[in-house]
């Protein structure tokens, strides 16, 4: 197997955790909102954006994760 074969598994891999962190944070699971805005902020797997970032921040305080509100805070 080359490295091409590598790179394209190690990117579909990234787009398939993204939609699944994705349909679970629609759903309203608060730990995986959060974990959607860190993605965001950090620039992990998709393109930094703090706007979006502090949406799945909020969305996951409003439903009570510590951890998201503590980082509306800062």
């Amino acid at each position: 197997m080359d490295i091409l074969y590598w790179l394209i598994l190690i990117v579909l891999i990234v787009i398939s955790f993204r939609l699944i962190l994705k349909l679970a944070a629609d759903q309203g699971l608060a730990d995986t909102q959060n974990s959607l805005g860190s993605l965001y902020a950090n620039g992990q797997g998709v393109l930094q954006d703090y706007n979006e970032a502090m949406k799945w921040f909020k969305l996951a305080s409003d439903q009570g994760n510590e951890v998201a509100k503590k980082i509306l805070k800062l």
